[in-house]
């Protein structure tokens, strides 16, 4: 993981930028609920990649960022949209809580990991 100097934040916002750019792109390409199935699918397997140490370069640790801003500006908007409009129809707010208990979620599972491999 890289130092998180000046560069390391002006990074962080140019991919912050283009994941948003990027999403609603793929958005109007291939449609809410297609984009944000097939990201989601990615986003799953880029993690796996990452977890069983197969993604060690710095380029693909840039790419996850970047790839995990895409599929979170593409699952977000389909969770908050109403389904008339081809989402999931949770509202922001539905959409806010739910996407919330799911990071806590995954950390709680990730801490329990790092304690089940620390007592190996």
């Amino acid at each position: 993981m890289p130092d998180t100097t000046q560069m390391y934040w002006l990074t962080m916002l140019i991919a912050g930028v283009l994941g948003t750019v990027i999403g609603d792109e793929l958005w109007h390409i291939m449609g809410l609920a297609s984009s944000s199935l097939v990201l989601s699918i990615s986003m799953g397997i880029l993690v796996f990649l990452g977890h069983k140490s197969f993604l060690k370069l710095t380029a693909l640790y840039w790419f996850g960022v970047l790839f995990a801003r895409i599929a979170g500006t593409a699952v977000g908007d389909w969770l908050a949209k109403t389904i008339a409009r081809g989402g999931a129809g949770l509202t922001l707010e539905g959409a806010t809580l739910l996407s919330g208990l799911v990071f806590i979620g995954v950390c709680y599972f990730w801490k329990w990991q790092q304690r089940d491999q620390d007592n190996r």
